[in-house]
């Protein structure tokens, strides 16, 4: 996954439709958006991550989703647009 489509999917799954791409409102969705929104959008930088290299961050970010919300996804799952989870707790995806 390359910067492009991850920001393409997070907007798609994260934003509200119409808004455009923004640093500040990606930090503002991790911090105060609805939790099924930071899921989703921990779980697509998670991806790019671990696929542009940073391992180490992309291992911090899924141990969060495990911890925090009881969701593991296999790190090399490949999931399309309009992923939603309705209720974000206890969700496995496996490889």
């Amino acid at each position: 996954m390359n910067l492009h489509s991850c920001k393409t999917l997070i907007q798609a799954e994260a934003f509200r439709p119409g808004q455009r791409w923004a640093w500040w409102r990606l930090v503002r969705q991790l911090h105060f958006g609805k939790p099924a929104s930071r899921v989703v959008t921990r779980l697509r930088l998670a991806q790019w991550l671990l696929h542009a290299g940073a391992r180490g961050l992309a291992r911090w970010l899924f141990n969060g989703l495990a911890i925090r919300f009881g969701i593991y996804v296999g790190p090399r799952t490949v999931i399309g647009a309009g992923l939603h989870f309705s209720h974000p707790t206890s969700v496995v995806i496996g490889d």
